[in-house]
This record gives structure tokens, C-alpha cells and sequence, in this order.
């Protein structure tokens, strides 16, 4: 019990931690719970249970301020005390001793090893003690590394005492010496593969800045570290483990080191470092490793002074930049130090070696990983701190060379983060910034086009990073010349980068510069609303933020440059979607400019190779033509051909023409242009260009219907967008009469297309259809209406037109919202008395599709779902308009049918049924006709469905059970249910089964209300006699009901046997002549159920069951000889006494499986016991 409680408060911590790493902490909550851990942990007896409980229990409270670990620091020398304490207990056991360690190292984990080997104690005892514990272990022992890891980490402190450790040799009972013995394990562990060489790195790097050990070992450790890094076999795992940790060590051993003990083995350990010819490629660790070498290496060449020459900014007050009203000379400028005449005399004797290490950490800011470059640039920011001013100038002047075309993404970041790093020194002097903001400027807009992606997303990061630290490290008087270039391309990448956290950084940078500097224009009032929260949605930055930076002259023209020079070109094709539309947002700011400069720019792109440029341009074309024809009508009542000017209008026209002569809608990204061209002539047709009746209106049309009889779901969507707005506007004259010839030809050819052999091709023109406007509806609806009801209507191959009838369903509904309401109104023109028979009837059709397909399973439920939503849209409307339209019949069958659907098995369709159920019951004004409504209100009160969930069905089964207590409910609920209780989903079965035993079992049902449910059960398997779909659920369902014997009080009475009968002769109508596997084991299940009531239905369940004993499939005679023996085991009656025994014996011995010829004596025996004459094999001339 005691275990059990453990877990369940374990788990409940995983929860909090899931949640706690989001809140920010202010004090360390659970010391109290840590601290009776810390005192349970001496009772962990050796049960491995209890050990892996109570290490998990430690660990989910350490990793939940695995982020804040600071707010543990006033308890951990208290927790460490306590540990150690248990460690140095000679009577600890094993596992106590184990699992401090254990404890221990998840603390190192949490708040690094440096700071928890402060803590740990190091009195002189304690060396021998932790010498003598690490001896002991087993360094193959993989469930102990805990333990040696943190005797590691002990030894590096407890080693440091101020004390010769030759006097300790006395109290150890080695041979050798504990400085040999140190030095023995130490070189031992950092050759390993495991964690412990971190610790043991560590350790060998303090134990030998000791004086009493460099004096005695320095040499002679760094010719074995030489020796091992030239005998090691790096093509191996385990010939590059122990070089990656001498590495780090020497690495280590540099830093902590002094420089007068090291200058005079730094030649021979980077003599014998290049003489490895070590290929670092492939092992991140290494290469880093490495890195840090290097520079170290060449800290320790270097003497180590602060430069004079260096940059040093003077005011840093946020609250100075900002104020308006602070004179400029009252500002105390930047300034750089002058050196002295004795600096300047002060000789520099820089080594001949540091050529070699700077140009490898150069070569270190190209490295393929992050955390190389990141490393190679510190080391170059360090090293340059200690160079002469010329000797560094060149430097920079080298890290700007790898900011060319000929270098990658990497070489660009390296060289970002190497700048940043100089300038944060102030290294970097102000001198050279005109050349470093030019590369800034650069690498904010660096994105190289790589096949259909792009990289330098990193390089865009660390060019925020540079302007955020050039914010902070010099003064605004240096940075004024560059801040309008400056602030345009941190706007531009603030908002129109695709990365989030590009655009995020950008901002934060933009933000720092204004706060630093003071000098952007409109800072404060940008920084308000280009914040961390707004860029991160792409369309806002796009369609809102880009509109609120135009309005501000400095950035307008920078943000419309950059979108119609480089993001048009963008490989992303919602990139190049977002442009355009940006581009069109923009046009007031700018409207002659777009339309003198911008427009034919990007018209002169519409014909070049490049299919990414070229969409691009297309997309802005008409975008950008859309907006200035919106501008000119609105502003200035212009026509468009004087905003566009004539040739421009010209080019527009023929731009489709000369796309079609040179073939371009054909081949590799031909239908990504069908979709560009098709969302042209949209934006065209709003523009309203004077093309009516021109030449160039036949090829636009024709384009469409290339388009529309495309099989690619993209093109079809971009054309029927464009569809009703382009006939809207050229199929009238500019005086607004249509032209009706034009229209009944396009007419004719959409309901043509209804009944073409290609499903897409119906679906696209049903549709096409269904978004007419009303002014081409008008005075043919009679026509359209009837070909639409006819393609939803179901036909041969019923599986290969679902999508279609669907989008037939979908246009009707479309017509009907589109359309005017009139009760007496002309049928060519309204939805009325006379055809709005013909919808409805054509609604209740199609929500009675169950199509099947083997590949797609259930496709008639796209079908009935669209039928469903057409209901609710048409008889809302109705209902707003003319209510009197409705009739009673109607809204009965319409919420009638709503109620079936909600009840079956897909969790989408039964959704979408029950919110229009209830948005049809609460409507407002109330529709008419709806039966028993205030019962209705009583169960769906709004309190009950706020929040519900229709899709899960523990929420909705139970709510729509109810509705078979109501007559005119009964049937579609109880078909609804038999679908879902009877099918093959688990979940589904057992709530929708709940639901109807909580129905049956109620005291509200009463016999009477029983009698009609038994009525319409008996009507859905008469009426879908044969059709699987529902048959075969009601099969397993009838099982199912009268394995809990759900009927058990209502038809053991003579007067209910009828429903019995009739339940037995239409199982027995089902299964005839069937072979289907799953039907008749359903079946056998009803028959052995149905055995429970009267004599007569016992002997014609058993005559039938007598058939199933002796069936040509072995696995139906198994399942009857099964099924039968459980039920006369659970119905005693059944058997006569006297044979009892010997009935259930042969039942249970017989293998069932064998011939048939060998088991029907068998079932005949079996049968005379019974008193049952045994069936008889028809005869062909019976048969």
C-alpha cells in the first residue's frame, strides 16, 4: 500500500513539473518534502523497488528547477553535508551509499559540478577516504557511474589542500605514492567513453597546477598526453575517446594554469598538437575540443594585458538616449583610449606561432556546428584583446574576407558571432564600422535558395545578435550614420522573415537600439506595437504591422523594396502569397510610386524562367493593379486606366496570351501557375479593367474551364475563387446587363460536365454552379436547380461519384442562400412553393447515403454531412424569411434526421449533426413544427451543452438516449445507436451500449414506450433486410442485449412472444444462403440468446443452431458448438435431466473442426437426447 501511494505521489509530481517549468519561481517550495527525503534515505532497505521509487521522487523535484536553480542554493550545503555525512558512515551499506551518490550527482546536474564541488568536504582525511572508495570501484560497473563521477569530483577539491601530498603517503597502505595514485586514476578515467571522464578531465586539470605535482609530472604527463594522441586510431571509437578527453584536459589545464609554468611547453604541445594531423571531421566534441585548445593555447603566448587601444563607450544611460530634451553636448561622449607614450613604446614580441592558431580558429568560424563557431569566436574575441592595434585590425580585416559570395551559411555565421563578439569587447573600433554594418545590413537579408528550401536562418539570427550588442557597446554619435539603414533592415527582418524566432530576435535588437541609442526614428512608438508577441504570427506581420510601419516616410519605401525585390522571389509559396497581398495593403502609402516604379518592375519578372520568380510576380501584378484600381476609385474617382496608364493596362491584357503561346501551363510546375494566373484574373476582375467584350474575356474563360476540369484540388480552388467574380464582371455590359448569350453558353457547359465521366471534373463544375451570382441566377434556376438535384441524386457505381454528389449537395445549398425567398414567387428565380419540394427531397436523399468504398471505407458520410448542413442553412432561412413555407412533415424529418446522425459511429459527422440539432432548436427566431420541444429544451438546456464535447461519446450518447422515450424520435435514434452499438470500434460500443441499458432499465420506460421501441425494432430489420451496413450491427447488438438480458422482464409473457418470433424469423430471412463469416456468428449469438424464453423458441433456435453444427466452414461449427454450450450451461432448464450429462459431454469432447461427414452422426445423437428430429440434407431435387 505503502509502495502504491509512492507511485501515485510520483506521478503527481511529473504533472507539476510539466507545469512548474513555465512559472517562474521565487523560493524553493519543497525543501521540507527534499529534507525528509534526504532522512528516509538511510531506512531504503534492498529492495530494488524502493530504491528506483525513492531516486524518482529526488529526481522529478531536482529537474522541476532544472531552469530556476538559484533558489536552491541557501539549502545545498545543508543536503550535500547531509550526504556526505551517509558517505563517510562507515556503517552505511552499499545501497545507502549508492544512492547518495546518486542524489548527489542530480544535484551536480541541476547546479553544475564547479559549484557543487565548493560544498564538498575537503579536510586533509578526506583525500586518503575518497582515494581509497574510487580504488574500490568497478570501473566496468555500469550501474555505479554515479559513484565514481562524484568521487571524481571530490577528489578535484579535496586534492587542493595547502599541504605536500608526500606527507599523506602515511596514511595510505599502497606501494605508491598518493600523488601517483591520483595521477594513476585520473589519466585512467579520462581515457574512458562514460560520463566519469568529464569529472576526471576536471580533476587531472586542477590536481596539476599544483606546485609539489607540476614540479614532479607536468612534463612527464604532457609527453603521455602527446604519445596517446599519436598512437590513438581516430578512425575508432575507442582510439578517439581518449584523445577527446586529453583535449578538453590540456584544454583545462591551460586555464587554470599559470603562464610562466606553461610558455615553455606551449611549442612543444602545439608542435606535437599539428604534427597529429588529427582530421577533426565528424566528432562535434572533438573539433570543439580542439577550439578550445587553440585558443588557450594562445592565451598562453600572449601575455595577458588589457589593450589601450580598445574601444570604451562612456554613457550608458537608457535615460539619456531617451530624453527629448537633453542637450547633445551635455552628453558625455565615447571615447577611445590614446596610449601613452609608453604604451605605445611598449614592445609587443608576439610569437610566430599565434599566425597558426589564428588562422585556425578563422577556420574554426566555417566549422559545420554551432557550438564550434560559437567557440572559434570567443577564442578570436579573447586572443585580439592581448594583440597590438595593427596586428588586430588585420584580424577584423580576415573575419570580413569570409563574408563573400564564394563562402556558405557557416562561414557567414562564424564570422556574425565573431564580430559580435569584438564589438562587445570593443575590440572593434569605430573605424571599420562603415565596412561591418555593410555586412550586417547583409546578413539580415541572408537566405540562400537551396532546391525547394532555403538556409541562412542562423545567419539572419546572429546579425540580430550584432545589432542588438553594437546597441550596448557604442555611442549613438558613432552609430548615427548607420541608423536609418540600420533600422529599415531590423524592421524588415522584425516582419517579413519567415522564421519566428528571426523575426522575435529582430525586434528585440530594434527594441535594445532604441533604448541604447535613441537616435531610430519614431522608436518608441514602433516598439510599442512590434513587440515579441505581435511578430510571432507571420500573417500579422504580413497584413497589420507591415501597414502600421508604412505610415511612418522612413521605413515606407524600404519595407515596399524589400517586398518587391527579394520577397516575390521567396522559395515559399505563402511567402510569395503574403507579399502580394502586403503589397496590395500598401498602395495608399504609395500609389505612384507602386504604379510607376514597383508595378512595372515586377511586370518585367512575369515572363522569366524561374517558375518561383515568376509566380511571384504574377501574384504581385495583380495584387498590386487590385489596389491601385481600389485607390483610384476611392480617393480620386480615377478610372484605372489613368492610375495604370495605357501601356500598363496593355500589358495586363496580353499577359495570359503570351503565358498560354509560350507553353508555360504545361510541364513541371505548370498547375502551380494555373493557380497564380487564376488568382490574376481574379484581382484583375475586381480592378474592374475595361476588357468587357473583348477577345482577351473568351481566353480568360477558357482558362478557367481548363482549370476547373483539372484533377488537382489546389487549381480547382483557385479557379472556382475566381469564378463568380469574373462572370459577375464581364458577363455584364458596363451598364450592368447581362449578356444572356454569353451566360447560357456557360451555363450549358457547367451542367454538361454534371454528368461527366471524370469526378472531378463534376465536382469542380457543381460547384462552379453553386457560386454563381445572383444576377446570371436569375431567370434560370429552373434550369440549374433541377440538373444539381439530379447529380446529387445516387447511381450505377454509387462509390465512384460520392465526392461529387457531395459538391451537387453542397451547390444546391448555395443557390438556396444565394437566391431570394418568395412563397409565390416564379420558380426561374426563387426558391418557392413549387421547387422547394425538390430541395428538401433531394436534402433527405442525400443524407441517406452510406456509400462504402474498400479503399476509403464510409465516403456517403461527405455526403450526409453536406446534406446536413444544406438542411439547417435552408430551413434557418426559411424560417427568417417565410416560415410559413414550412411544413410539419419537413422539420420533422429534418431534426428527425439530425438526431440519427448524432447517434452514429464517426466522431466527425456525429459532431457536426448535434451542434445544427441544437442551433436548429434554439434558433431564434424558433422554427416551427419541432415535436415534443419543450421536452427537447428540457434535455439540451443551454446550461448542459455549454462546453459539451458531441465528439466524445461518453458526453452525447447519453443526452440523445432520451429521445427514444419520444414516439417520433424512436426510430432514427434507435437506427442511429444499432450502427454505433453493433460496430467495430470498442469505445464506441461500450457507450453507446451503456446508453441503451441505461434506456431499457429505466424506471421512466414503462411497457407501453417499450412496445413502440420493440415496434420500430422489428421495422429496421424488416426494412433493411440483407443490407449489411445495418444488419449486421443489429446482429451484434441483439447479442449483445440479450447476453445481459435486457428482455428478460418484458417477453417472458405470452402476449410478447410474438416480438420474439418475429426477431427469430427475420434472423433466420438474414442469414440465409449468407456466407459471410461475421453475419452468421452474430447470428448464432441471437439464436443461443433467444433460447432463454418459451419451449417453442428453444426448438426452433436449436433446429437452426442444428444446421450451424454441421456448416462447411469449421470455424461456424466451432463458434455454435461453443455458443451452445455456454448457453445450456447458463439456462439449466433447457436439457432434459436424464440426459443433461450426456448432452454437455458430447458437446464439449467432439472436435468440431473435423469433417462433416464425421460430426453429423455426432450432432444427430446429440439432437434425438434433445427429442429434436435432426435437420435433413436437402436434395437437389428439393433444393
Amino acid at each position: 500500500m505503502a509502495s502504491n501511494d509512492v507511485d501515485g505521489q510520483c506521478d503527481k509530481n511529473e504533472d507539476d513539473v510539466a507545469e512548474g517549468r513555465c512559472i517562474h519561481m521565487e523560493t524553493f517550495s519543497e525543501a521540507t518534502v527534499l529534507k525528509d527525503m534526504l532522512d528516509q534515505l538511510k531506512n531504503v532497505d534492498e529492495d530494488i523497488r524502493a530504491q528506483e521509487v525513492a531516486l524518482q521522487n529526488f529526481k522529478v523535484i531536482i529537474d522541476r528547477y532544472q531552469l530556476q536553480p538559484a533558489v536552491m542554493d541557501p539549502y545545498l550545503e545543508g543536503y550535500i553535508n547531509q550526504l556526505m555525512g551517509y558517505i563517510k558512515d562507515p556503517n552505511s551499506s552499499k545501497v545507502l551509499l549508492c544512492l547518495s551518490f546518486k542524489y548527489l550527482y542530480l544535484i551536480s546536474k541541476m547546479r553544475s559540478q564547479k559549484l557543487l564541488a565548493r560544498y564538498l568536504p575537503h579536510e586533509v582525511t578526506d583525500l586518503p577516504f575518497a582515494l581509497k572508495l574510487l580504488q574500490a570501484q568497478d570501473p566496468e560497473d555500469g550501474a555505479t557511474w554515479e559513484t565514481r563521477y562524484m568521487l571524481l569530483l571530490w577528489l578535484s577539491i579535496a586534492c587542493m589542500i595547502p599541504f605536500d601530498l608526500n606527507r599523506l603517503d602515511t596514511m595510505t597502505d599502497g606501494t605508491k605514492s598518493v600523488m601517483d595514485q591520483i595521477l594513476e586514476l585520473s589519466q585512467f578515467y579520462v581515457c574512458k567513453s562514460d560520463k566519469c571522464k568529464d569529472a576526471a578531465v576536471y580533476l587531472l586539470a586542477k590536481f596539476m597546477t599544483r606546485d609539489d605535482v607540476k614540479k614532479k609530472h607536468l612534463s612527464s604527463y604532457l609527453d603521455w598526453a602527446c604519445k596517446i594522441m599519436h598512437s590513438s586510431k581516430l578512425e575508432e571509437m575507442d582510439g578517439k575517446n581518449p584523445v577527446v578527453g586529453i583535449i578538453w584536459n590540456l584544454a583545462l589545464l591551460l586555464k587554470y594554469g599559470k603562464r610562466e609554468d606553461l610558455l615553455k611547453h606551449a611549442g612543444y604541445l602545439l608542435k606535437n598538437f599539428s604534427a597529429c594531423s588529427l582530421s577533426f571531421t565528424g566528432d562535434t566534441l572533438m573539433r570543439k575540443a580542439k577550439i578550445k585548445f587553440l585558443q588557450r593555447l594562445g592565451l598562453i603566448f600572449l601575455k595577458s594585458r588589457v589593450a589601450s587601444w580598445r574601444y570604451a563607450r562612456g554613457c550608458r544611460s537608457i535615460a539619456v538616449n531617451l530624453a527629448t530634451d537633453v542637450k547633445m553636448s551635455s552628453v558625455q561622449p565615447a571615447f577611445v583610449d590614446i596610449p601613452t607614450e609608453s604604451e605605445d613604446n611598449d614592445e609587443y614580441d608576439i610569437p610566430e606561432e599565434m599566425e597558426e592558431i589564428i588562422e585556425q580558429l578563422l577556420n574554426g568560424l566555417k566549422d559545420n556546428d554551432t557550438v564550434v563557431r560559437w567557440s572559434a569566436a570567443k577564442g578570436i574575441g579573447r586572443l585580439t584583446g592581448r594583440l597590438p592595434k595593427e596586428l588586430a585590425d588585420e584580424v577584423v580585416g580576415s573575419i570580413l574576407v569570409v563574408f563573400s559570395n564564394m563562402e556558405g551559411e557557416f562561414a557567414w555565421h562564424g564570422g556574425c558571432m565573431a564580430l559580435a563578439e569584438l564589438g562587445r569587447r570593443g575590440l572593434l573600433l569605430p573605424q571599420r564600422l562603415p565596412d561591418v554594418m555593410s555586412v550586417v545590413r547583409e546578413a539580415l537579408r541572408y537566405d540562400v535558395r537551396h532546391g525547394k528550401t532555403s538556409v541562412g536562418a542562423p545567419v539572419r539570427d546572429a546579425a540580430c545578435y550584432i545589432s542588438w550588442s553594437f546597441a550596448r557597446a557604442y555611442d549613438p554619435e558613432e552609430m548615427r550614420p548607420f541608423v536609418q539603414q540600420l533600422a529599415s533592415s531590423l524592421l524588415i527582418a522584425a516582419v517579413f522573415d519567415r522564421q519566428s524566432c528571426i523575426r522575435k530576435a529582430a525586434a528585440a535588437a530594434f527594441q535594445e537600439n532604441v533604448g541604447r541609442q535613441g537616435s531610430f526614428p519614431h522608436g518608441i512608438d514602433i516598439v510599442t506595437v512590434v513587440d515579441y508577441y505581435s511578430v510571432g504570427s507571420l500573417q500579422n506581420c504580413y497584413l497589420n504591422l507591415s501597414i502600421i510601419l508604412a505610415q511612418y516616410p522612413e521605413y515606407r519605401f524600404h519595407l515596399i523594396d524589400h517586398l518587391a525585390d527579394i520577397k516575390i522571389k521567396h522559395w515559399d509559396v505563402a511567402i510569395r502569397k503574403l507579399t502580394a497581398k502586403a503589397l496590395k495593403l500598401l498602395v495608399p502609402f504609395a500609389p505612384d510610386y507602386m504604379a510607376e516604379t514597383v508595378l512595372p518592375k515586377v511586370l518585367s519578372l512575369t515572363h522569366v524562367h524561374d517558375l518561383t520568380t515568376q509566380q511571384g510576380a504574377i501574384l504581385a501584378v495583380g495584387e498590386v493593379t487590385c489596389g491601385l484600381a481600389n485607390y483610384g476609385e476611392k480617393e480620386g474617382q480615377r478610372s484605372v486606366e489613368d492610375v495604370l496608364g495605357e501601356t500598363t493596362v496593355e500589358c495586363l491584357r496580353t499577359l495570359v496570351e503570351k503565358l498560354e503561346k509560350a507553353h508555360s501551363f504545361r510541364g513541371v510546375g505548370g498547375e502551380q501557375l494555373q493557380q497564380t494566373v487564376a488568382n490574376y484574373i481574379q484581382n484583375l476582375s475586381l480592378a474592374k479593367l475595361p476588357f468587357h467584350n473583348l477577345p482577351i474575356i473568351d481566353v480568360w474563360q477558357q482558362f478557367l474551364f481548363e482549370c476547373l476540369c483539372k484533377d488537382k484540388l489546389e487549381v480547382q480552388t483557385a479557379a472556382l475563387e475566381c469564378f463568380p467574380i469574373f462572370v459577375f464582371e464581364y458577363y455584364q455590359s458596363r451598364d450592368g446587363e447581362v449578356q444572356a448569350e454569353k451566360r447560357d453558353a456557360l451555363l450549358e457547359h457547367c451542367v454538361q460536365e454534371l454528368t461527366s465521366d471524370r469526378n472531378f471534373r463534376r465536382m469542380s463544375h457543381a460547384l462552379a454552379l453553386g457560386k454563381l451570382p445572383h444576377v446570371l441566377i436569375k431567370g434560370k434556376l429552373d434550369y440549374i436547380l433541377p440538373s444539381l438535384c439530379s447529380a446529387a441524386e445516387l447511381s450505377d457505381k454509387p462509390e465512384l461519384w460520392a465526392e461529387a454528389r457531395s459538391d451537387a449537395v453542397k451547390a444546391i445549398n448555395s443557390l438556396c442562400l444565394t437566391v431570394d425567398i418568395q412563397q409565390d414567387g416564379p420558380s426561374d428565380s426563387y426558391i418557392c412553393k413549387d421547387n422547394l419540394n425538390l430541395v428538401y427531397e433531394t436534402f433527405f436523399e442525400a443524407i441517406k447515403d452510406y456509400t462504402i468504398d474498400k479503399r476509403r471505407g464510409d465516403i456517403g458520410a461527405f455526403v450526409r454531412e453536406a446534406a446536413m448542413q444544406s438542411l439547417h442553412d435552408l430551413t434557418c432561412k426559411i424560417t427568417d424569411v417565410q416560415p410559413a413555407m414550412l411544413s410539419k412533415n419537413i422539420v420533422e424529418r429534418t431534426i428527425c434526421s439530425f438526431a440519427q446522425q448524432a447517434c452514429e459511429k464517426i466522431d466527425r459527422t456525429r459532431a457536426l449533426a448535434s451542434n445544427l440539432f441544437l442551433q436548429l432548436l434554439h434558433h431564434t427566431p424558433p422554427v416551427p413544427y419541432i415535436p415534443q420541444k419543450d421536452f427537447l429544451l428540457e434535455i439540451f438546456s443551454k446550461d448542459k451543452i455549454t462546453n459539451m464535447r458531441w465528439h466524445i461519446q461518453s458526453d452525447s450518447f447519453d443526452l440523445f438516449a432520451s429521445l427514444l422515450t419520444i414516439e417520433v424520435f424512436s426510430y432514427h435514434v434507435l437506427l442511429g445507436f444499432i450502427q454505433s452499438a453493433g460496430g467495430l470500434s470498442q469505445s464506441l460500443c461500450v457507450h453507446s451500449t451503456k446508453a441503451l441499458d441505461s434506456y431499457m432499465q429505466s424506471e421512466i420506460v414503462k411497457d407501453p414506450k417499450l412496445t413502440f421501441f420493440r415496434k420500430n425494432l422489428i421495422e429496421i430489420f424488416q426494412t433493411y433486410q440483407k443490407v449489411d451496413r445495418v444488419t449486421l450491427p443489429l446482429l451484434n447488438l441483439l447479442g449483445q442485449l440479450f447476453d445481459r438480458q435486457v428482455f428478460i422482464n418484458y417477453c417472458k409473457q405470452p402476449e410478447n412472444e410474438i416480438f420474439l418470433k418475429e426477431l427469430l424469423s427475420l434472423t433466420k430471412r438474414e442469414v440465409s444462403k449468407s456466407v459471410q463469416h461475421n453475419k452468421l456468428s452474430s447470428s448464432i449469438k441471437v439464436f443461443c440468446g433467444l433460447m432463454q424464453f418459451s419451449e417453442s423458441l428453444r426448438k426452433d433456435c436449436l433446429k437452426q443452431l442444428g444446421i450451424f453444427l454441421c456448416h462447411q466452414y469449421p470455424k461456424i461449427r466451432l463458434n455454435t458448438a461453443n455458443e451452445l454450450y455456454d448457453t445450456l450451461l447458463l439456462y439449466d432448464d433447457i436439457l432434459p435431466e436424464e440426459h443433461a450429462d450426456d448432452c454437455m459431454g458430447l458437446i464439449g469432447e467432439t472436435k468440431w473442426d473435423q469433417s462433416r461427414e464425421e460430426i453429423r452422426p455426432v450432432r444427430n445423437q446429440l439432437w434425438e437426447m434433445l427429442d429434436i428430429p435432426p435437420p435433413v440434407k436437402k436434395t437437389a431435387s428439393q433444393s
